[in-house]
């Protein structure tokens, strides 16, 4: 059965001041590696990618970059490059180091589905002329260059996908520590570092209780540990 979704046109937002929602449908006619696409400006400039598993009616966008280069931005398919490096090929060891968490308080609607588009986003990730980015890697904040200073045009030139490839290692608990600090160490408002659990006890948007790491991937026990917000 296709997947639907609604889709805000944001050129006539900007126009007009009107939403206008448009309601796609993904068919069999088109599929990019495992998952089904949209050429959403019918020019092969930008696809819609339909990647369930983490909520309904997930997506991922495919950009094209220049005429054989693209960058796929998979949002939160995985919250970790883990889930996704190393893959099958090259190395010996050939199981990412982590995976979608099945915790009872998992943040996927579907687990077993999530981790078969973590699947598919190995077939792009392995692709030299494809560079994977997802939402909550921090690798992305010491390579690429934002705007205004740069765009993703020449990314290939530049090796970013060589350079950020790796970047997930320092993330990863190594005698009980991290070596890369999180890029944000507690929840803020207003500019004040507020008690995480008091906040969201309290917050009618929270869940309550400190994230922790169970909530988004499968690892080691040792590796368990709440995330500062």
């Amino acid at each position: 059965m296709a997947t639907s979704i609604s889709v805000t046109s944001t050129h006539l937002c900007l126009a007009t001041g009107i939403s206008i929602i448009v309601e796609l449908s993904f068919s069999d006619t088109l599929q990019i590696g495992q998952f089904k696409a949209y050429d959403f400006f019918g020019d092969g400039s930008f696809y819609l990618l339909d990647v369930p598993g983490h909520a309904v009616g997930y997506m991922a966008g495919l950009v094209r970059t220049t005429q054989d280069t693209f960058v796929l931005f998979g949002a939160d398919i995985c919250h970790f490059a883990s889930s996704i490096r190393p893959s099958s090929a090259p190395l010996v060891y050939q199981e990412p180091f982590t995976h979608i968490s099945t915790d009872a308080a998992t943040f996927y609607k579907d687990p077993p589905v999530a981790e078969k588009s973590v699947l598919g986003l190995m077939e792009f990730d392995a692709d030299p002329c494809i560079l994977v980015t997802i939402a909550h890697d921090p690798a992305a904040l010491d390579v690429y260059d934002f705007f205004p200073r740069g765009n993703l045009n020449d990314w290939q030139q530049k090796g970013w996908k060589e350079a950020a490839r790796w970047g997930f290692l320092s993330e990863l608990p190594y005698n009980g520590k991290t070596v890369r600090p999180v890029p944000v160490d507690r929840l803020y408002k207003q500019g004040q570092k507020v008690d995480a659990w008091s906040y969201l006890r309290h917050n009618p948007c929270g869940f309550g209780k400190v994230w922790k790491r169970a909530y988004f991937i499968h690892q080691t026990p040792t590796a368990e540990s709440q995330f500062p917000c």
